[in-house]
């Protein structure tokens, strides 16, 4: 039809279908973008004959549809929309595109990357500046929604950096190794718990790109960092176990039946328990600081690890708060997941709790704690684990991280 006068193509339509000619460019082009050669077919345009065109349709027949479109997210109202317009309007449902994409833009100093204007890089120059790794994860970084990333030298050169650090401490735990400084032999409560969260993170990565860096890098890290400094001789610890160490080397542990007879229901719930007192701690003694700062005291006071501190355990909720997880259990469908909010609210009023302020911001926090465990056992009102005994495992920690001269950890009978 392009090849006749009495038909004009506008340009919209026309670059919104241009992946069809993709199906017999190499017939007609033989590689070349520019058309200065001829294909194997060896003719010109006016040489397209009827048995040509037969031929050209036996290769779009056997390469169409697209099995995706993809393009940036602001030619969603245009192109986007206009390539579906036009492959209705022309072809059968069949050769209709499978899949469209819109992306998010890179960003090279707060402005989008153009041609036009020369602010980008291509991939090659990216992986010769700063390698495949920091590249990788520079990208992986930008996400998978629709949020436009600004990416420029200094994000990549802090993921450079990041690496240069995991390689100086892989060597440095290869020389402790070989010295034999590493602990080995059984396995304590720390390390049973380091163990467990490897293997849980490696379960929570996926095929967003996204959060396979926060769950395989960031929090992976993280969990090391807690590790080491838990078990930092300093902190009371016994040091780190060699095995642990270098399945933490391994980057992506092995993920099957576990190798030690131990409750894993009980030890991440556990360690987070434990990373959420030592943070409510922090916070809490930097709002002090902040306040005596404000009113003139001398908020270094604790600079000389003068202060004992003690941190009570309850044995268990105070009575308002057996109530209201009652009431979510009423509410709460097991099966579902769900919480059936107006029996939630019915059964609070009947039993007079609605009125009180607290109940409603813990209900809030029980069922974000059930989102997250993927179960009802936060409703347990008997915990997998002990509290305080899950605090006596790091007193040393706790006294060093809060520059504390001591702490005593107790139970609030």
């Amino acid at each position: 039809m392009v090849m006749r006068s009495q038909y004009i193509v506008e340009s919209l339509s026309d670059s919104t279908i241009y992946m069809s000619y993709y199906t017999v460019a190499h017939l007609l082009q033989g590689g070349s973008l520019y058309g200065d050669q001829g294909g194997p077919l060896g003719i010109t345009a006016d040489q397209i004959t009827d048995e040509v065109s037969q031929l050209k349709r036996s290769s779009f027949q056997q390469w169409y549809p697209v099995d995706v479109r993809s393009s940036g997210k602001d030619l969603t109202p245009n192109h986007l929309a206009f390539c579906i317009y036009i492959h209705a309007a022309l072809f059968e449902e069949k050769y209709w595109p499978r899949a469209m994409r819109a992306n998010e833009h890179l960003m090279s100093g707060g402005q989008n990357m153009f041609k036009r204007t020369g602010n980008f890089s291509t991939l090659r120059e990216a992986l010769d500046k700063f390698g495949a790794d920091a590249t990788r994860l520079t990208l992986a970084d930008a996400g998978d929604n629709m949020t436009d990333t600004n990416v420029d030298d200094a994000t990549v050169s802090a993921f450079v950096l990041r690496f240069f650090a995991a390689i100086q401490w892989a060597f440095e735990m290869k020389t402790v190794r070989a010295e034999g400084t590493l602990r080995s032999g059984e396995w304590n409560s720390h390390a049973l718990a380091f163990e467990a969260e490897m293997d849980d993170l490696n379960r929570k990565t996926n095929t967003f790109y996204k959060d396979c860096l926060k769950h395989g890098y960031y929090e992976y890290q993280s969990a090391r960092d807690w590790y080491r400094d838990s078990t930092l001789p300093q902190n009371g610890g016994e040091g780190m176990h060699v095995d642990l160490v270098f399945k933490f080397n391994a980057l992506w542990p092995d993920v099957g039946e576990d190798t030690n007879k131990v409750d894993r229901v009980m030890l991440l719930p556990r360690l987070a328990y434990m990373r959420g007192v030592l943070s409510y701690l922090r916070s809490t003694d930097a709002a002090v600081v902040k306040k005596n700062k404000e009113q003139g005291k001398d908020y270094h006071a604790r600079s000389e690890q003068t202060t004992i501190r003690s941190i009570f355990v309850a044995a268990k909720y105070p009575e308002w708060k057996y109530s209201a997880m009652s009431v979510l259990k009423v509410a709460f469908d097991e099966e579902t997941q769900t919480t059936d909010v107006e029996k939630l609210k019915k059964t609070l009023t009947e039993r007079g709790k609605l009125a009180d302020k607290r109940v409603m911001p813990f209900i809030a926090m029980m069922k974000r704690k059930i989102k997250s465990a993927n179960n009802a056992s936060s409703l347990s009102f008997i915990l997998p684990y002990s509290e305080i005994e899950a605090l006596r495992k790091i007193p040393g920690y706790i006294k060093t991280s809060m520059r504390l001269k001591d702490v005593a950890i107790l139970s609030a009978k």
